[in-house]
């Protein structure tokens, strides 16, 4: 018989220390019982810091949910609020899986990156990524009519505009090869 999911968000802490992790739990067939039986979160971070300090006195089951989703979106959701990347009390360096980079930090994979050529390949990759693939007429339809009734200010519409011309400005003067869509 298979176990009942329950994910759930969570706190822990070294209270001497003033150190906190809040974390989120929703593996399947996990369940708020096993936080700190046998469930230690997955972050690096909070081993070693239990190998330096020991167990944490705080260990609490903050909220329970129905779903992954919830429980994802509400950790996110905290996590931000407490802007745990500007507060050094906290040991988390993602927010749902996605890296928490300070102005320095940044300043430093930029500098190590400046110069660095990549290969044609690799170049070609991410340009496909960035750009992406060209939509079909029933997306292209779906999509308008997503946005049909959504105002859209003078501002924002000089600024496609503008956009507009220096493109075709562009593929004008022959700087920028016009995209073919598919028919």
């Amino acid at each position: 018989m298979a176990t009942e999911t329950k994910p759930f968000t969570y706190l822990i802490g070294w209270s001497a220390h003033n150190l906190y992790y809040y974390g989120v739990r929703y593996a399947d067939s996990c369940h708020p019982n096993s936080l700190w039986t046998t469930y230690f979160t997955s972050s690096d971070y909070v081993k070693s810091t239990r190998d330096k300090l020991g167990e944490p006195d705080i260990i609490q089951v903050r909220k329970t949910f129905f779903s992954k989703k919830q429980a994802s979106s509400w950790e996110t959701k905290v996590l931000r609020r407490m802007k745990i990347f500007e507060n050094s009390k906290f040991l988390n360096k993602q927010i749902n899986g996605n890296w928490i980079m300070n102005e320095e930090t940044k300043a430093k994979i930029s500098s190590t990156m400046k110069g660095m050529k990549r290969p044609e390949e690799v170049r070609k990759k991410m340009s496909i990524a960035k750009h992406g693939k060209l939509h079909s007429e029933k997306s292209k339809i779906n999509m308008s009519i997503g946005r049909s009734g959504i105002p859209v200010n003078e501002e924002h519409k000089e600024k496609l505009r503008q956009k507009s011309l220096a493109y075709w400005q562009g593929v004008r003067n022959g700087t920028i090869q016009r995209i073919k869509r598919a028919t």
